[in-house]
């Protein structure tokens, strides 16, 4: 895996050298707040070809082809995740690649193009940022800084979005939107942010990150009757240590009452 681990940093690094924003068409994908673009689509379309390649019989799931069902090897894939800011040149969108092996991520590379931040970890291998090992902060809930959102593309859950984030900022030191839930995990799991809510998540967009998160030291879950399977979109809650994940899951357990989504 270490081998692997190689060819997926390289192949990252290869896939975004395809931004460029002289050719940038924009897609709309469904509704107004739905974007891809061609950039997307190319770096989606590298990485199909390329990562297949190193395990044979892998597949690649993600946004782009989101069709496709999850095998014993799979490759979750998020070519560009912030692509709102990507359109409008905001420095803070991600390339996403976790690898599922049978219901477990146990590989995982994000690169912010823009800051040239290469983030990537392996299981039981530790997390690192341009070579260097990363670890979440000690702070407790009181002095966290929660990254959130507000559900993009289901509006009608805007409201009890801000009642979590309400009262989570009543306890918490502030809150933050960088728009790329990839990014926001590995500034979770590098100690720049503490505290992390969205209430749907997509697997491409939590996926790579979520082992750089736990390598770091970092936790992560869903609400109580929400299972983890990477194959539809979840409520996702993570923390620096496992106290204060405790802690804002009561708070988002107490808000949502049911399974608001399926596929």
């Amino acid at each position: 895996m270490k081998d692997i681990l190689e060819d997926v940093k390289r192949i990252v690094l290869e896939a975004s050298a395809l931004i460029d924003f002289r050719r940038l068409e924009i897609i709309q994908k469904g509704p107004k707040e739905n974007f891809a673009t061609s950039i997307d689509l190319k770096i989606q379309e590298f990485l199909n070809e390329k990562l297949v390649g190193l395990i044979e019989g892998s597949v690649v799931f993600g946004e782009e082809n989101a069709e496709n069902s999850l095998s014993q090897y799979t490759w979750i894939v998020d070519p560009i995740d912030g692509t709102v800011n990507l359109i409008r040149d905001i420095p803070n969108y991600a390339i996403s690649v976790g690898l599922l092996y049978q219901g477990e991520i146990i590989l995982g590379v994000v690169l912010n193009p823009k800051s040239n931040e290469l983030f990537y970890a392996q299981k039981n291998q530790g997390a690192f940022l341009n070579g260097k090992p990363i670890k979440t902060s000690n702070k407790e809930f009181k002095d966290g800084l929660l990254c959130t959102a507000m559900s993009l593309y289901k509006k009608e859950y805007a409201p009890v979005c801000f009642d979590i984030i309400s009262e989570a900022y009543d306890e918490c030191l502030d809150v933050r939107r960088f728009g790329s839930c990839a990014l926001e995990l590995c500034y979770l799991a590098m100690g720049r942010i503490d505290l992390y809510f969205e209430i749907r998540v997509f697997p491409w967009d939590y996926a790579g990150a979520s082992i750089i998160l736990t390598e770091a030291g970092g936790k992560y879950g869903s609400i109580d009757r929400v299972e983890i399977t990477h194959d539809k979109p979840i409520p996702f809650i993570a923390a620096n240590n496992e106290c204060n994940l405790v802690k804002m899951k009561k708070i988002v357990n107490k808000h949502i009452n049911e399974v608001l989504y399926g596929k």
